[in-house]
Parts: structure tokens; C-alpha cells; sequence
């Protein structure tokens, strides 16, 4: 059975990091008008993808401990559900912070 859930789990994950960035560069985008959307519209990911590479990532410059790994991953979603939202999309913004929440914990509980 955990053959086949872990899998799983990790692709839900990787899609819900390559979600949080597009929604990122999609929120500064909408944020300003003129050329400051472009710039923020790839600032905004690159400066994630900065800190997801640098903590987060499996192979990351420095490590955290598990639980402080966990939550800046929390953190992290729950900034591209707040950007999300504050966009005009509240529900996909609910379901994003709920689906990665869950897969989270259970990433978390089941120890890979």
C-alpha cells in the first residue's frame, strides 16, 4: 500500500510547489500595472524558488529540521493561498491550502 500512496503523495507535492510559483508570478503580475507587473511577475517566483531551493528542496544548501521543514512548506503554501485569493480566486485559493495541508501531514506522519 505505501508503495503506491508515496509516489503519489511526492507528485501531489511537486505539483503543489510548481502551483504555489505560477500563482506567485500570477499575483505580481495582477499587484502593479505598467512594467513593474513583469518585473514582479518574475521576482516574485524566483525569490520563492530562492527560499524553497535553499531549506526546503531535498538536496538544500542548508537543512532544516524536520518539523521547521514542514512548516516554512506550510508558510509558503499558505502565502500562494492568501496571493491566490487576494487575485479574485477564493475557492481554488481553499482547495490549494486544504490538498496541501493534508498531503503535508501526511508526508509528515508516514515519515519519507
Amino acid at each position: 500500500m505505501l508503495a503506491i500512496v508515496k509516489p503519489v503523495l511526492l507528485a501531489v507535492m511537486f505539483m503543489s510547489e510548481l502551483f504555489a510559483l505560477g500563482v506567485f508570478g500570477f499575483w505580481g503580475y495582477q499587484l502593479t500595472s505598467g512594467f513593474e507587473k513583469y518585473i514582479l511577475c518574475l521576482a516574485a517566483p524566483l525569490f520563492v524558488a530562492f527560499i524553497w531551493g535553499t531549506f526546503l528542496s531535498p538536496k538544500a544548501a542548508l537543512l532544516l529540521p524536520p518539523l521547521w521543514r514542514k512548516a516554512l512548506q506550510l508558510i509558503v503554501f499558505a502565502a500562494a493561498a492568501v496571493a491566490l485569493y487576494s487575485t479574485g480566486f477564493p475557492l481554488i485559493s481553499w482547495i490549494f491550502i486544504i490538498l496541501s495541508s493534508i498531503v503535508l501531514l501526511l508526508i509528515r506522519f508516514l515519515k519519507f
